[in-house]
């Protein structure tokens, strides 16, 4: 449209900067005019001098050129005026592209800008939906772990409820059998001493009866040496009973009848010989010594003492474990709930930090392009470059803080692997524990059994 209303092709770029010498249609009638004005002084002079007669058609001509010169004055400033608003509307125009442009440049800048803040969102989305992830497998792990070791807790506490009520039958039954022993014992004595009273008595009566018996054989003699031949042989009512002497070597004593359901007599009608006969407390050679008995027994309650001292022991252990496991697991749930609280405030301050580092962005969109519009912002520059300066400062600190910030994340990150590895050492020494004491208690069970058998045997 420039060319056709100009009339030439020349390169428009050109002339907006300024380096070609082509002039306007404007300067081309200015110059024309000049020489139309040279040339009609030219006439003049020459019809001035040569042609004095010819005053009338001179003065005809001049009214002509008169006429004619107000006629090209009038078109002259029609024209003046008409490029006047052509260069105003040319500057407008000029004005305006260079306004588009620049806002084409800024929203190319926003528009870049908004696709790497988009890419760097959906990246940290990406993130923060793994960590979400991976921290909710953690929770629901730790979770397990937790209910694991709570049953492990519950099971340890029945087997040492079991234990305590297997140790208090073993201690009721270890002083039943201790005092079952030592009424035994009192028994067997007190029938040791009656059988030693009886067996006392018994010897005295019978080394009386030895002496009476003497005395009546040598009667005997006397008589039969004293008595006939008819009177030899005795009858069968007073049939006679030789009895050996446990104290002469193989003396025969002979007694009367009478005098032998007399010895009966006091044998059977003694009650502390029947009633040891009736509890089974005889003299056989069947009947065990009790020494043996007592060995036999305390043998057996060292073995158990000693079961019995063994699993106090690791009983007491246990305990102790079990406290200083719920311990490390109070300390390890206080220290997560401070680093799942540390986490959300340092989300918290990366989200305050975004913010900032946007609005800082924004800021620094509107001093370009305030720098970026005409002369009359010139003399604000130095202004525009301290706000610019101090946006730079903070972007800087900003950037600092979401380095450190990020810094302290990986160390909580750290932190709770160190603690997660640890639980699992833990877990690991608990199991061990138990299955040592598992094998200590079948061992003992084991040894216990044979005791049991030998027992129900005698």
């Amino acid at each position: 449209a420039l060319e056709k209303e100009v009339g030439d092709t020349v390169n428009i770029q050109a002339i907006l900067n300024g380096t070609s010498n082509w002039r306007g249609r404007q300067q081309q009638i200015i110059a024309l005019q000049d020489k139309i004005n040279e040339l009609k002084a030219r006439t003049t002079m020459n019809s001035s001098t040569g042609l004095n007669d010819d005053w009338d058609s001179n003065n005809l001509a001049t009214k002509y050129d008169e006429t004619m010169s107000i006629a090209q004055q009038r078109h002259r400033d029609e024209i003046r005026r008409i490029e006047r608003e052509r260069k105003d509307l040319f500057e407008q125009q000029k004005q305006e592209i260079q306004t588009i442009r620049n806002e084409q440049q800024t929203l190319k800048d926003k528009l870049e800008q908004s696709k790497t803040r988009n890419t760097i969102l959906s990246n940290e989305l990406k993130t923060l939906r793994e960590q979400l992830k991976t921290s909710l497998e953690k929770s629901k792990h730790d979770d397990e772990l937790v209910e694991v070791l709570l049953k492990q807790q519950q099971q340890i506490k029945i087997i040492q409820e079991q234990l305590q009520k297997d140790l208090d039958m073993k201690t009721k039954i270890n002083i039943e059998l201790e005092q079952s022993h030592k009424l035994d014992q009192m028994k067997q004595t007190n029938m040791i001493k009656q059988l030693q009273l009886i067996l006392d008595q018994k010897e005295t009566k019978i080394r009386e009866l030895e002496m009476h018996l003497d005395e009546n054989k040598i009667n005997y003699e006397k008589d039969d040496t004293e008595l006939p031949s008819t009177f030899a042989k005795p009858d069968d009512s007073l049939a006679f009973v030789n009895i050996t002497s446990r104290h002469t070597p193989i003396q025969s004593i002979t007694l009367a009848p009478m005098q032998l359901n007399t010895l009966k007599q006091s044998t059977t009608s003694d009650p502390v010989l029947t009633r040891l006969e009736k509890n089974g407390f005889t003299t056989s050679s069947n009947s065990r010594p009790p020494s043996a008995v007592n060995i036999k027994r305390s043998s057996e309650d060292k073995d158990l003492k000693c079961i019995n001292a063994a699993l106090e022991l690791e009983r007491n252990r246990l305990v102790e474990f079990i406290q200083t496991l719920q311990k490390r697991l109070d300390n390890s749930n206080t220290q997560l709930v401070e680093q799942e609280n540390k986490l959300i405030e340092q989300r918290k301050m990366n989200v305050r930090l975004e913010k900032d580092m946007e609005k800082v962005k924004l800021d620094l969109n509107n001093v370009k392009n305030r720098t970026v519009k005409g002369r009359g912002a010139m003399p604000s520059l130095p202004k525009s470059a301290s706000i610019q300066s101090d946006n730079h400062e903070t972007i800087e600190e900003l950037e600092m803080r979401l380095t450190l910030k990020t810094e302290e994340n990986d160390a909580l990150k750290n932190a709770l692997k160190s603690m997660l590895d640890a639980k699992e050492e833990d877990l690991k020494l608990y199991n061990e524990t138990i299955q040592s004491v598992k094998d200590i208690f079948l061992q003992g069970i084991q040894h216990y059994k044979p005791l049991q058998t030998t027992r129900g045997s005698t």
